[in-house]
């Protein structure tokens, strides 16, 4: 252990001590300090993260502050948790796995009393846990007194319109809407228990029609779209009507186009991933629109924010997952097949061709995989043979065999279940391999002096044969 890391620890130990201090004030500086340490502008804040996050009894005092300590103690326990659990795995499912945690931040969001800066970061610490961990999203949406705190902060009555559409109550709104969106992106179970949670999409629904608050609008179609992507939410969304009454009537909305383009996207998103599992939505009427100015702009954005996933970038100050936008990508050529030459100017295939090697890398990665491969086979099936040239040149046979034909069947860090979906999988794989090569296959028997003997492929002039192959390779 170097000097940095002694020292590190030492401190770290030494704050440890002072929060669990009877003393306020001091357990309240403490905090503090650990808030200061974690900070993304704070140097080793990565390191520090790890380290505190580590330390026996340092979450349980931070906790334990959040319920008992001063105001400036119970903020700076909020704020210092909420960091900890920023883009840190092990953090966002340590901290709530202990068991005070999750009544504490309940507690701390229902006090309408308290400090509007301390709910605030209660929703954040609840959202940043939920966004980096698959069981931290489980346990917060199990948690039923934090669930009501959260549905019951999305569903205050709007505040006076302040410039610009925010104030403290639609701060307040808005991170409670990300905090439930994070979990929902992490779990399909937490999808499904919010989806069902009684009163959050009734909210969501009155959000998203709020055009005073478009900040808000934006967070409330994005949670929409979210609870769009798991199967089990899809009915609670069908039966509160969200298409009909919100989603389309915004889609088709005239607005500028350049500061609407996030919304725009979200919105096609979330509706061609509802149309695909609903029979009575108007699916002619999504066609023409996908086929307009308005929504090839949004479909080419679908694979811009794929490569911007794949950057691990931001568009609009956004981050997107691969499966956030494969996902919907998918959905959209299985409701408007003739937008599969957007798809594919848009650029598809080379990000395809990024992604196949470090899809384990990702989120959802055999959700996004699947997706990604159907996506594919849905445009070799359209029978473009440009298409099927570029997706050739891009190398996706040699990929597709390499990184998902020769996956082990019984891979052990996934369950039986995904052990199942890998021999699915593995099917759609090679059935693209098999459509992408089989063109070059029969040109290649066709000038075999044997088993192309009859070929009308021996009879071509040389130079227009050339021209065959090349469009074929």
């Amino acid at each position: 252990m170097g000097d940095q890391a002694i020292e590190r620890k030492e401190l770290i130990e030494a704050l440890v001590d002072a929060l669990h201090s009877d003393d306020k004030h001091h357990a309240a500086y403490a905090a503090g300090r650990i808030r200061d340490l974690v900070i993304p502008s704070s140097p080793d804040a990565r390191a520090n993260q790890d380290a505190i996050g580590a330390q026996e009894g340092c979450l349980e005092g931070l906790v334990n502050l959040v319920t008992y300590g001063s105001d400036e103690g119970t903020f700076a326990a909020c704020h210092a948790l909420a960091q900890l659990a920023w883009s840190n795995a092990r953090n966002s499912f340590r901290i709530p796995a202990i068991p005070s945690t999750l009544d504490a931040l309940a507690r701390a969001m229902r006090n309408e009393g308290g400090q509007e800066a301390v709910r605030e970061y209660a929703c954040i610490t609840v959202g940043n846990c939920g966004a980096n961990s698959v069981e931290g999203a489980k346990l917060i949406a199990r948690h039923e007194r934090l669930m009501l705190a959260l549905t019951s902060a999305i569903t205050l009555p709007s505040p006076p319109v302040a410039p610009g559409g925010a104030g403290p109550g639609s701060r307040m709104r808005e991170t409670a809407t990300l905090a439930l969106k994070n979990c929902a992106a992490s779990s399909d179970e937490a999808a499904f228990i919010i989806a069902e949670q009684k009163g959050v999409l009734s909210a969501l629904k009155v959000m998203a029609k709020d055009s005073n608050f478009p900040r808000l609008r934006n967070v409330a179609i994005g949670a929409m779209n979210t609870l769009s992507r798991s199967a089990r939410a899809i009915a609670r969304l069908q039966e509160a009507r969200v298409v009909q009454e919100v989603l389309f009537p915004a889609l088709t909305e005239s607005s500028d186009q350049h500061s609407d383009e996030l919304r725009k996207l979200t919105l096609t998103c979330a509706i061609v991933n509802l149309s695909v599992h609903c029979d009575k939505l108007d699916k002619e009427t999504l066609r023409r629109w996908v086929m307009s100015d308005d929504g090839r702009v949004a479909v080419s954005n679908m694979v811009h924010c794929f490569r911007v996933a794949l950057n691990n970038e931001q568009w609009h100050l956004v981050s997107f997952s691969a499966h956030s936008v494969v996902h919907p990508l998918h959905n959209l050529l299985l409701v408007c097949p003739s937008a599969v030459a957007t798809v594919v100017e848009a650029g598809f295939i080379p990000e395809l061709a990024r992604f196949l090697p470090v899809f384990d890398q990702h989120s959802h990665p055999l959700e996004t995989l699947e997706g990604a491969i159907r996506t594919l086979d849905l445009i070799v099936a359209a029978g473009d043979a440009q298409h099927e040239h570029l997706a050739r040149r891009a190398g996706l046979p040699g990929l597709l065999h390499a990184g998902v034909l020769e996956m082990p069947d019984n891979d052990w860090r996934y369950e039986p279940e995904e052990q199942g979906r890998i021999r699915h999988i593995k099917r759609l794989a090679a059935r693209s391999v098999a459509r992408l090569v089989a063109v070059p296959v029969a040109l290649l028997m066709g000038q075999h002096r044997r088993l192309g003997c009859d070929s009308p492929l021996l009879a071509l002039d040389p130079d227009v044969l050339r021209l065959i192959v090349l469009l074929a390779a």
